[in-house]
């Protein structure tokens, strides 16, 4: 992996790159079932940004809203 990247002070073209190599992993190829998807993780994404609960980064929302249950709860209903 590029230190820069991990150091985040990766480029938005950089950023950019490392989603779409992210999105051309899935192995989602049906249709418009790629598109769908590309959806429901951007739905996905505003939700986790908007839930003020705790200041910290979306991938510890991400992972909490994983391991807990009421915080799944807490990040899709906004509450």
């Amino acid at each position: 992996m590029n230190s820069r990247v991990g150091s985040g002070a990766g480029s938005i073209g950089t950023q950019r790159e490392i989603a779409r190599t992210i999105e051309d992993r899935s192995r989602v190829r049906r249709d418009n079932s790629a598109l769908n998807l590309a959806a429901l993780r951007r739905v996905a994404l505003a939700l986790l940004k908007k839930d003020t609960s705790r200041k910290v980064g979306i991938a510890t929302k991400r992972r909490r809203a994983w391991w807990d249950r009421d915080s799944l709860t807490r990040v899709l209903l906004g509450s």
